[in-house]
C-alpha cells in the first residue's frame, strides 16, 4: 500500500523520468502566465456617432439652411430689389433646383422651425424679427434698416444656436417643423373643401 508521500515523490519522479513531463508542465505553466491580461479591461464606450455631433462640425448644412435668408437680407439692404413672381409674390430662387419659392413662406418656416426649438429649449434665440419680416413682405410694407439689421442679429443668433446643437436634435426639429408644416396643409384643404 502506498502513503501519501510515495504517491505524491512518485507524481515528482515521473515527472523528472519523462523528458517530456517537466518541459510540458513548465510550458503550461508559461502560457496561463502569459494569457492573462496585465492590465484590467476598460469599460466599453460608444465612439462618436453622427447623432451626438454638433452641427458646428457641418458647416455645409449650416450654410444651405441659412446662406439663402442672409444673401436675401444682403441684397434688400445693397440694392433695395426683391424678385417677384408674375403675380408679383416675393420668390426666392433656388440654386440647387432652380426652383421658385414663396420668399414668405421660406421665412415664416424658418421661424416656426425655430418657434418649435424654442418650446423645448428656452434658450433658442426669438424669432419676432423674421415673422415680422414675413409680414412685412407678405403687406407689401416698407422695410426700414433697423428692420434689416434686426433680422441679420436674429439670423446669426439662430446660426450661433443651430451649430451648437447636436445633429440628432436639429433633425429631430426639423422632421417635427415638416410634420407640423403638412399637417397645416391638409387642414387648410379640409377647411376649403369643408366650407
Amino acid at each position: 500500500m502506498l502513503s501519501l508521500s510515495d504517491s505524491a515523490s512518485g507524481i515528482v519522479v515521473g515527472l523528472f523520468e519523462t523528458p517530456n513531463g517537466l518541459l510540458r508542465s513548465f510550458r503550461s505553466g508559461i502560457m496561463l502566465a502569459m494569457s492573462r491580461p496585465k492590465k484590467p479591461r476598460k469599460p466599453y464606450r460608444a465612439g462618436r456617432t453622427i447623432a451626438r455631433v454638433a452641427m458646428r462640425t457641418r458647416p455645409w448644412q449650416l450654410n444651405a439652411a441659412f446662406a439663402p435668408l442672409e444673401s436675401l437680407l444682403d441684397r434688400i439692404e445693397r440694392d433695395g430689389t426683391l424678385e417677384l413672381s408674375e403675380a408679383g409674390v416675393p420668390v426666392y430662387t433656388a440654386s440647387g433646383d432652380g426652383k421658385a419659392y414663396s420668399l414668405v413662406a421660406v421665412i415664416q418656416g424658418m421661424a416656426e422651425m425655430f418657434d418649435i426649438a424654442r418650446l423645448r429649449d428656452p434658450t433658442c434665440p426669438r424669432t419676432e424679427l423674421l415673422h415680422r419680416l414675413a409680414e412685412l413682405l407678405e403687406q407689401d410694407g416698407l422695410l426700414t434698416p433697423a428692420d434689416i439689421a434686426g433680422c441679420h442679429q436674429c439670423l446669426a443668433a439662430l446660426r450661433a444656436y443651430a451649430a451648437s446643437l447636436p445633429h440628432q436634435e436639429m433633425s429631430d426639429i426639423v422632421r417635427t417643423a415638416q410634420i407640423k408644416f403638412r399637417l397645416d396643409a391638409l387642414l387648410e384643404l379640409s377647411d376649403e373643401e369643408g366650407g
